[in-house]
């Protein structure tokens, strides 16, 4: 097909993190098909699933195929199926391919690929080294771990070369993946839902839920319950706090510390863990009834829940490294702790618990409006594909028949 014509671009997503109680990979591909339709272009998904079948969802073709469960997860499952892709892609015949996944996919999908080669552009949504490698090797001394994030660089390395573009959604991340030595790197931030996510939803029912006073501060924390999110640091902040003073925090979540932090919570007081909520409109509702975010997992790749929670007005807690910093722009938004830090995270909690005002909530839900815009992603991602799709039929226009 040729994409300066009038046919419609077709755009395929290849992911393994679409589970139900996954989170900011899903947000991203669930507001991506009407985003695309509305700019001219046809988008297809396929994802691992419990059975296989197709529908049609959220603007999107989605192609569900069989695959098993990986163990210890909140419901993800590993794509195994190269001729169920393939298949796929011979039938939709997609002028641009987006791989979301670092394991498997990438490969499943360069093998499908093989007799008639796609565009691909890999988005790098999971910081190995931070959310992976840096917590499977902290029981090692510091050489080893070294050796294990230089490894873990290399396969970075590996992989996101063979893609025609990479994506980083973040400029640290995009920075990162430079001094792995990638030379394909694009920098699009995601954006966020702004009519959905707003402070005008706040109803203090929150408060109530969770039996907190009205005269004590909420932070909200809402992600996977997980070791690389190392909400182990602000709980320990947190009890250095004088328990008159300090705020209430709301953990909402799923994952492996999902029981060790419910019984540290009815332990400690002035913390309540609630389930993961997978209504969009509910969990809107849960940040606009906090006072301030916290952001503890130093992995992110850009932070789908810091931008949510700011465009909901909550200043944010947030850990000094990953794509944090870069979300909060401004000591206006919120308060920067150094990683693992445990002082250093009890002084920002303190902050926060003093602060708030409605010239604050402005100032953030402002930042957010300014540099959130869904719409700016969406045409960045669509200028993107446009031009890959051109460079693919000059690619084969030039093969001699």
């Amino acid at each position: 097909m040729d994409p300066t014509s009038s046919a419609r671009l077709r755009v395929l997503d290849v992911t393994t993190f679409f589970a139900p109680a996954s989170g900011g990979v899903r947000t991203y591909l669930e507001s991506k098909g009407a985003a695309l339709a509305r700019r001219g272009l046809d988008h297809t998904m396929v994802v691992p699933d419990a059975d296989s079948g197709s529908a049609f969802e959220h603007g999107t073709r989605i192609h569900r195929v069989r695959s098993p469960r990986i163990p210890f997860t909140p419901g993800y499952r590993l794509l195994l199926a190269p001729f169920g892709l393939q298949n796929v892609i011979e039938a939709e015949q997609p002028d641009v391919i987006e791989v979301g996944s670092p394991f498997v996919a990438p490969f499943l999908t360069w093998w499908a690929t093989a007799r008639a080669p796609v565009p691909t552009v890999g988005f790098y949504h999971a910081d190995l080294v931070r959310a992976y490698a840096e917590p499977l090797s902290k029981g090692l001394d510091e050489l080893a771990r070294e050796r294990v994030r230089r490894s873990v660089g290399r396969y970075v390395r590996a992989v996101y070369s063979r893609f025609d573009v990479t994506v980083a959604a973040s400029a640290s991340v995009a920075r990162d993946l430079v001094a792995f030595g990638l030379g394909n790197v694009e920098c699009i931030p995601l954006g966020v839902d702004l009519e959905r996510f707003t402070p005008g939803r706040r109803r203090n029912l929150l408060r109530g839920r969770v039996g907190c006073e009205v005269t004590r501060r909420i932070g909200l924390f809402a992600g996977r319950l997980a070791p690389e999110k190392e909400l182990d640091v602000v709980l320990d902040a947190h009890a250095l706090l004088d328990p008159a003073t300090r705020p209430f925090l709301v953990l909402i979540g799923t994952g492996p510390d999902q029981q060790a932090l419910r019984a540290r919570a009815a332990e400690q007081g002035h913390v309540c863990v609630l389930p993961f909520v997978a209504d969009r409109a509910a969990l809107a509702d849960l940040y606009a009834d906090a006072d301030f975010y916290v952001a503890s997992g130093p992995g992110e790749t850009f932070g789908l829940s810091v931008g949510e929670a700011m465009a909901s007005g909550l200043p944010v807690l947030g850990v000094d490294s990953g794509a944090v910093p870069d979300r909060i722009g401004s000591t206006a938004c919120g308060w920067l702790y150094r990683r693992g830090d445990v002082a250093s995270c009890a002084e920002g909690l303190f902050a926060a618990a003093q602060a708030g005002s409605p010239r604050r909530t402005a100032v953030v839900r402002s930042h957010a409006e300014q540099t959130l815009s869904w719409e700016i992603t969406f045409d960045r991602l669509t200028d993107l594909y446009r031009r890959l799709a051109r460079s693919g039929r000059d690619a084969r226009n030039a093969v001699p028949a």
